[in-house]
């Protein structure tokens, strides 16, 4: 069902005309669970869409069709709920003299195409504040509670209906040496995309510095708790600006080879129908890592929230969850050992760091005298 659901992938996005086949209910059924795994139940229902005026689709159930339908309806609202609330955050920020730019999301919505645009699944907000960790954190907990702290971000209830997540850093690499250079990078990124505002007035980063970071972001989370083909659509839509300015910092970063593996994934899913005329088909791709990362992505779902290969027990005392933590990550073994080999300091290095926030966290809310309203 896998390549089935791919084929109505491509027509959905107009890289095919139609199915292989007439579907059956129980496949439309089965179609319909495996874009809710993946967070693409809006931009499949385009495709069903277009089948319908171009095909013979009776077998999709009107019922089945009106479940459809209402989940879409709720994507547009969501979608245009979270619209307005980055620009209420936006605004609100901009009044505080921060600078900022909101990453994923409804920055990357802008790379979507036509009816595709609002039928992008929207997940919270996430906001890259300028400043150090300790600035940041400062004037976060000034302005109301903080919650689910790490060494990239913080969730601030700035909203009591969107989540808000404000980073640190955009990401890192379990690699530190490679991290250096990240940071580094990001560093010297930060006065162009704290400036760059889009076509609505939004502060997005550029296409070179997207392409990089929803990269780290699908790795970062691949080797984590998982990621879904929601994500690797982003990455798709902003590789179609890709040119060949950030193939030498990949390379730097030890990224080529996740790289060439998501160009194979995302030639396979987005436009395996005609492979000569298609953009990734002339890129260097690497199709084992690529099969072995598409194998995950089905298997994990959005996030990894249908993996149930990998449930940590919280009540298990740490050095038992260390251990499984770092023997489920050797699957990734064959194709990134050296990713591998820097998970296990990453995961003892990770749990000090939170601690040290929780510690600084404690010591800054000593002096939290300034509340705010909530948008």
């Amino acid at each position: 069902m896998n390549e089935y659901f791919y084929e109505l992938i491509r027509v959905s996005i107009g890289n095919q005309n139609s199915l292989s086949h007439q579907p059956s209910q129980k496949e439309w059924d089965d179609l319909y669970k495996i874009a809710q795994k993946q967070s693409l139940v809006g931009i499949c229902f385009v495709g069903i869409q277009k089948l319908r005026q171009t095909t013979n689709v009776d077998t999709l159930l009107q019922q089945t069709y009106m479940q459809w339908l209402a989940f879409v309806a709720r994507i547009q609202q969501r979608n245009e709920l979270l619209d307005c609330k980055c620009k209420i955050i936006q605004e609100y920020l901009i009044n505080e003299n921060i600078k900022f730019c909101i990453l994923k999301g409804q920055g990357v919505a802008r790379y979507y195409n036509g009816k595709l645009i609002n039928l992008r699944q929207p997940g919270d907000i996430d906001l890259w504040f300028d400043g150090d960790f300790e600035s940041i954190l400062s004037y976060l907990c000034k302005k109301g509670k903080i919650e689910d702290i790490n060494e990239i971000h913080a969730h601030w209830p700035f909203f009591d209906n969107v989540d808000v997540e404000v980073h640190f850093t955009p990401s890192f690499l379990s690699n530190r040496i490679a991290n250096r250079r990240l940071q580094k990078w990001f560093h010297s990124q930060k006065e162009q995309q704290f400036s760059n505002v889009n076509e609505i007035g939004i502060h997005v980063p550029t296409d070179d510095f997207n392409q990089v970071f929803l990269l780290l972001h699908i790795y970062r989370h691949l080797f984590g708790e998982g990621i879904g083909l929601r994500q690797i659509m982003d990455l798709y839509f902003a590789y179609k600006q890709k040119t060949d300015s950030i193939e030498n910092l990949l390379i730097s970063l030890g990224l080529q080879k996740f790289d060439k593996a998501l160009n194979w994934v995302m030639w396979h899913i987005f436009e395996n129908e005609d492979p000569l005329s298609k953009k990734f088909s002339s890129l260097n791709t690497n199709e084992d890592a690529g099969r072995f990362v598409l194998a995950e992505m089905e298997q994990m779902g959005n996030f990894g929230k249908y993996d149930e290969r990998y449930k940590l027990n919280r009540k298990t005392p740490h050095f038992y969850r260390f251990i499984q933590m770092v023997v489920f990550k050797m699957r990734f073994a064959k194709f990134f050992p050296l990713e591998v080999a820097w998970q296990p300091i990453d995961i003892i290095r990770r749990f000090v760091n939170y601690r040290f926030m929780k510690h600084k966290i404690t010591k800054i809310r000593k002096c939290n005298v300034i509340t705010y309203k909530r948008g």
